[in-house]
């Protein structure tokens, strides 16, 4: 798997997001694995495979450079001023070798855009035609994952309660508001990432280099504006 970096930064840069002043969240839905809410691309060839075994999804690259992907559509209208959408997932094992996280914009298993994490480093990609290009990256602190996620200091985010409970569980979160997107790894953030544009309404798990993860599902909200909450 090869990556192109366009630029990167030394550190992790939190911005403000004044933009939550201006929205309100309505209320959270999940999609679980064994729900039967959305159409989970499956596969298992040589190389790697993505199979539904009961409440979470196994995903499975065999091969150095292989990545191997799961990803649905969610009922997401990207029309709307922005949304929430987390992602819980479990690997197998973080290091330095391996990438984990959360597809976003997903049109196909070639060409996404996605948040990856090794042991001690974020990455934003965009892939197209199965060639990544880092738009960003950093270093990250991780807490344990917490029973009920909190993002203190942004009011209108409500608290998100992870699909299972499991201290070791990784909760990928992305705020979407007005073409910024702001990360979050178990109520962390991470960073913050500007004009980033959103065709797809779909979302998926990620793994490369002969490593595995699980995938739970996903809990997502839409954004509204303020006139918007008044107006109901």
């Amino acid at each position: 798997m090869k990556l192109i970096e366009c630029f990167a930064v030394a550190a992790v840069f939190l911005s403000p997001l004044a933009s939550y002043g201006q929205t309100v969240l309505t209320d959270y839905k999940t999609v679980r694995m064994d729900d039967g809410l959305a159409e989970w691309t499956e596969f298992d060839e040589k190389e790697g495979k993505a199979i539904i075994k009961g409440e979470y999804i196994e995903i499975e690259s065999r091969a150095d450079d292989y990545y191997a992907a799961s990803y649905a559509e969610l009922p997401v209208n990207l029309s709307d001023a922005g949304f929430v959408v987390n992602a819980d997932l479990l690997p197998a094992s973080i290091d330095d070798k391996h990438m984990f996280g959360m597809m976003f914009d997903v049109k196909g298993n070639s060409r996404f855009q996605a948040i990856l994490f090794n042991k001690k480093q974020y990455y934003v990609i965009s892939c197209d035609k199965g060639e990544m290009t880092v738009d960003k990256k950093g270093l990250y602190k991780v807490q344990k994952n917490p029973k009920i996620i909190q993002f203190g200091g942004f009011q209108h985010i409500g608290d998100i309660t992870p699909l299972v409970d499991n201290s070791k569980l990784m909760s990928v979160t992305m705020v979407y508001d007005h073409g910024t997107a702001t990360f979050f790894l178990n109520g962390l953030e991470i960073t913050s990432v500007k004009n980033v544009q959103i065709e797809y309404p779909a979302f998926g798990f990620f793994t490369d280099g002969k490593s595995k993860l699980k995938g739970y599902g996903f809990t997502y909200s839409l954004l509204m504006s303020d006139d918007d909450e008044e107006e109901q």
